[in-house]
């Protein structure tokens, strides 16, 4: 009887007393994360939850913009070395063009 009890007490507290379990939902709707993200802890709260913004003060951001966080441009030598050598994908080997880039997987 007691681990019956405790049992459906664990169900309970899983299932209503914490709402995270439900908030979660993998693709946001069109109108945005927050109608989706939305759950109401009892009457009149509510739990939402978003992106961080690193702002300042003025709302700009402070020292990381989205272009910050992207790779600078590489140079002619990078492209050209990426462009004109094919891929090998897994342990396909190279044709007689490229037999000397042939190299040894270790797994």
């Amino acid at each position: 009887m007691k681990k019956t009890l405790l049992l459906v007490s664990l169900i309970v507290f899983c299932g209503w007393g914490c709402t995270m379990f439900a908030s979660w939902k993998s693709i946001p709707p069109p109108g945005g994360c927050d109608s989706c993200h939305t759950q109401a802890i009892s009457a009149n709260w509510q739990l939402a939850y978003a992106p961080v913004t690193l702002t300042d003060e003025t709302g700009k951001y402070s020292w990381q913009t989205p272009a910050a966080v992207m790779p600078g441009d590489s140079s002619p030598l990078e492209q050209q070395k990426v462009t004109e050598e094919r891929c090998f994908r897994c342990h396909k080997g190279p044709d007689k063009a490229h037999a000397e880039r042939q190299g040894r997987y270790h797994h």
